[in-house]
């Protein structure tokens, strides 16, 4: 499965720090893909061109084994990326602050009894989203313009 939530992150800062660009005929078999290219494992690649497995995906082997994906062949490009440790640590940051958080309610806060909960909240009163929350820290990645649209 591709890892969406890292994969908006890079959306939003609009940097997917690539580093190789393998452009051609690809195919997807038992979520092996083949490449031409040398990638190491632990490395971030981006596909891109595809019907079904467009997305972000950790090499874990050397076999470019990919988690949960469909047979494809393709034309497109594969990015081999070259992703800071600290954005990668941020990334799992802001992932993990979305679980806890309830990226999909619009509750600012609530009272009842003894209890009362109150998240942070954006100059105008809406509820703080990622994007609001770690800003600073996601400034030192943000580029101008993206070369890659995904």
């Amino acid at each position: 499965m591709p890892l969406t939530g890292m994969l908006s992150v890079m959306r939003e800062v609009r940097n997917f720090f690539e580093y190789t660009a393998e452009i051609g005929e690809f195919e997807i078999v038992n979520s092996i893909i083949t490449l031409t290219d040398d990638y190491l494992l632990g490395q971030y690649i981006l596909i891109t061109g595809s019907i079904l497995n467009d997305g972000l995906y950790l090499l874990h082997d050397d076999l470019y084994t990919l988690d949960v994906v469909i047979d494809e062949k393709f034309t497109g490009i594969v990015y081999g990326l070259r992703v800071p440790r600290d954005f990668v640590d941020l990334s799992n940051e802001i992932i993990e602050f979305n679980k806890k958080a309830g990226i999909n309610s619009d509750l600012v806060s609530e009272s009842f009894g003894t209890y009362s909960y109150r998240v942070a909240t954006t100059s105008d009163g809406m509820r703080a989203g990622w994007i609001d929350v770690f800003a600073d820290r996601l400034r030192e990645f943000r580029h101008m313009f993206t070369t890659i649209n995904v």
